[in-house]
């Protein structure tokens, strides 16, 4: 699915970033980002609304989670999505920085 039918009031573009994949589902509370690590392991970046008045559970704008797709492990938050890629390849994180 993409995020502009999933989210259709969200409030900003999610990025292009080699290797992830808009899996956006509306039953979700913001848009995600996965990059497959082999089988069911995924890396997912959330998107939250850019309006901090628009996201859920407030917090950061990204977050960064790993793990199998019916059980994500967060592993951190940031309001700066360059914090979040550098934490990615700063931890090898996908298979082209592996």
């Amino acid at each position: 699915m993409s995020y502009k039918y999933e989210f259709p009031d969200y409030d900003d573009e999610l990025p292009v970033i080699d290797g992830f994949k808009d899996e956006s589902w509306h039953n979700d509370v913001c848009p995600s980002l996965d990059y497959p690590l082999g089988g069911e392991n995924i890396l997912r970046i959330w998107f939250d609304y850019a309006n901090p008045e628009m996201r859920e559970c407030g917090g950061d704008q990204f977050a960064l989670g790993i793990g199998e797709y019916s059980q994500l492990q967060g592993l951190m938050g940031s309001n700066d999505l360059n914090e979040i890629l550098a934490y990615i390849k700063k931890h090898n994180l996908t298979k082209e920085q592996a």
